[in-house]
């Protein structure tokens, strides 16, 4: 929405008189893409455009949606007392956006970017001109959108995800800035020590070791046993049916391999001896299936006694053995067990 809503507004505003057809057909377009999930979401939440995340700015966690003590309120939140941390919160997050966008991008294409939206770039045609500008109100709409709606600055920390559509909008305009700079590099005593300038702050910057780490990351370890638990749901409908939601620590991966709704498991888990709040309860989550398993011990934790800790939660969250459906096959690190705790919705 942060995209959608001043892409409209710019539109109406700058071409609405030159380019109805064209703008009436950007909003049937826009329109056409959004009503089946819009529909689908307003008979499951009763509006069109829900989200979890919607009390997100009322509180310093972002796990409020893990509470049973109601869902937080702005007169409970914005008070004289929450005002120094609040403010504090805000600065702190423009900051992290301000510093974490210069490392994502690199420090190079962050100044190029700057350049060519102060408007020095001569050559640029008008038409550029115009996606400039947008890209530009995205820009400041989507970070006042973030300061607006999130008060938590672990969320705002995580930006590289959050932030990837922004990103992808505004890196024409820095890459076309970049590219004049290059070309107002004229003599060729200068031309290669500029590329390789930009060579190494690019290849020096801390996000590319960053994002390269996957490739060595842990996680590579659990793929197997998430794979096979995925081939098992998609081969079982019966036990796992297309309207099953299955919560695991891993749900954009088990979304992928399981073809089912997935729910992220949360963090506070192990603080729970039932399964009320992932039931059907104001903050429910409307869980039918449980994939346990593919925990990594945490740094200050013994492995040896993660194993044993990990069985007395499970025990505790009330997954017994006669839930269990699945299992991984021996000799898979990171196993997991899938439990089905109430029938699927149908």
């Amino acid at each position: 929405m942060a995209i959608l809503m001043p892409a409209a507004l710019y539109g109406i505003v700058v071409h609405w008189r030159t380019h109805r057809i064209a703008m009436l057909v950007w909003a049937t377009g826009v329109l056409v893409t959004i009503s089946p999930w819009a529909w689908a979401t307003y008979r499951a939440y009763g509006e069109p455009f829900y989200s979890y995340t919607r009390f997100f700015q009322y509180t310093f966690s972002w796990t409020v949606h893990h509470y049973q003590t109601g869902a937080p309120t702005a007169a409970g939140f914005y008070t004289l007392a929450n005002a120094p941390e609040i403010i504090r919160v805000k600065l702190k997050s423009l900051l992290i956006i301000v510093v974490y966008s210069t490392m994502i991008l690199g420090l190079p294409l962050v100044l190029a970017l700057l350049w060519q939206w102060s408007g020095r770039n001569s050559r640029e045609p008008q038409g550029a001109r115009e996606m400039d500008r947008l890209a530009l109100l995205l820009a400041l709409v989507f970070v006042l959108a973030t300061l607006v709606n999130i008060a938590d600055v672990t969320q705002v920390a995580q930006l590289g995800r959050y932030y990837l559509p922004l990103y992808c909008l505004i890196l024409p305009a820095a890459v076309a800035g970049a590219v004049e700079w290059l070309r107002q590099v004229s003599t060729w005593t200068i031309r290669p020590v500029a590329f390789a300038t930009l060579a190494a702050l690019l290849w020096a910057n801390p996000t590319w070791a960053y994002d390269a780490t996957w490739l060595t990351s842990p996680f590579q370890l659990h793929w197997p046993a998430l794979a096979a638990a995925g081939d098992w749901i998609r081969q079982h409908p019966e036990a796992v049916s297309p309207n099953a939601r299955v919560m695991t620590w891993f749900p954009w991966e088990m979304r992928l391999l399981s073809q089912r709704t997935t729910i992220l498991m949360p963090r506070s888990f192990d603080a729970r001896r039932n399964l009320e709040t992932i039931g059907d309860g104001p903050f429910g989550y409307h869980v039918t299936h449980v994939l346990w398993g593919s925990f990594e011990p945490p740094p200050h934790i013994d492995p040896e006694e993660f194993g044993p800790y990990l069985e007395r939660v499970r025990q505790m969250t009330g997954l017994t053995e006669a839930q269990e459906i699945y299992r991984s096959p021996p000799g898979l690190l990171f196993p997991v067990r899938l439990y089905r705790i109430r029938d699927d919705p149908r």
